[in-house]
């Protein structure tokens, strides 16, 4: 079930239509407006976890967690269920914003952005010698500078 392309053109549909409801929200909403995002934020909530359970259940917990999408998947299925169980605090809107992180799954369908995702993450991983490199040289100068 979880291999069908059915299955992952619902959970994207899903994710398109929560992208969508995390966007309308704004500050000074009227009170209608601001109860029916909460009601979808829970819907959207529990059909994650919906997918999260029906994913460990046909593949296994080892399988499921082999994936780098389903443990990223899983940590904002958590962090989601937090929010919506804090009664989506003002305070906690940071685990809103991580949520919007799941509109990089739909990437993962389109051939070439997926390309360009993969660029960039191994361009990252040679940015890091570089930005070792500028702290030699700034420890070398302010060394001198003493």
């Amino acid at each position: 079930m979880v291999q069908h392309a059915w299955f992952d053109t619902a959970i994207l549909v899903c994710i398109v239509l929560n992208t969508v409801v995390l966007a309308i929200d704004h500050h000074d909403m009227d009170e209608k407006l601001e109860e029916g995002l909460f009601t979808a934020n829970i819907v959207f909530t529990f059909v994650f976890v919906g997918e999260m359970i029906i994913k460990w259940l046909g593949l296994g917990l080892a399988g499921y967690l082999s994936e780098a999408s389903n443990i990223f998947d899983f940590v904002i299925v958590v962090l989601s269920i937090v929010e919506v169980g804090l009664g989506g605090s003002s305070s906690f809107a940071a685990f809103r914003t991580v949520r919007l992180f799941r509109v990089a799954r739909v990437a993962q369908y389109l051939k070439s952005m997926k390309m360009i995702i993969d660029v960039v993450g191994r361009s990252l991983e040679s940015f890091g010698y570089i930005a070792l490199l500028l702290l030699l040289f700034c420890f070398i100068y302010s060394v001198l500078g003493m």
